[in-house]
């Protein structure tokens, strides 16, 4: 949501629901649950379990990423002590909510060239993009909106970006 009073009182609405038991942290299972139940309610459950299952590696790397946002937050509400830095805050949701749609997107981006360019995320997938893979697929990434993918037109630059990528040639 924006950074707008609507917005704000929007977030606020939704980080109560992430933050089920009201501490004011959303751990990691929080942010899956909060999650899952956005998607089944938008999607059905069938669809929206898995897209959730799909996509669950992009939500625990948006997760770790937008915890470390705000400083200086430690303690939570209850009698526990907790550090801010394990835990999504008020603060950091909404970068998080941007976090969940980008990490998503790259990770759809990445399934359309893993497994030669399939196009979707499926069990034969290895997580791992080869230059075959590669060169053969860079040209589907156009439309995501990456500007550093924006710049590889060729084959030859494509080769370029990889090698650079794969700096340790594994």
């Amino acid at each position: 949501a924006e950074k707008t009073p609507q917005g704000n009182k929007l977030r606020k609405e939704q980080f109560r629901s992430c933050d089920g038991n009201g501490t004011g942290y959303c751990s990691l299972s929080d942010v899956e649950s909060y999650v899952l139940t956005r998607l089944t309610t938008d999607y059905g459950e069938n669809k929206g379990l898995q897209i959730f299952k799909m996509y669950r590696p992009s939500y625990i790397r948006a997760f770790f990423a937008a915890k470390v946002v705000a400083k200086g937050s430690i303690a939570s509400k209850s009698t526990n002590v907790v550090s801010g830095d394990d835990y999504v805050t008020i603060n950091e949701f909404r970068v998080l909510n941007a976090y969940l749609c980008i990490h998503a997107s790259m990770l759809d981006a990445f399934s359309r060239v893993d497994g030669g360019g399939k196009g979707h995320i499926d069990i034969e997938d290895d997580r791992r993009i080869d230059k075959q893979e590669w060169i053969a697929s860079y040209k589907d990434l156009e439309g995501y909106g990456f500007v550093g993918l924006s710049q590889i037109q060729t084959d030859s630059l494509a080769i370029i970006a990889f090698d650079t990528m794969d700096s340790d040639n594994k």
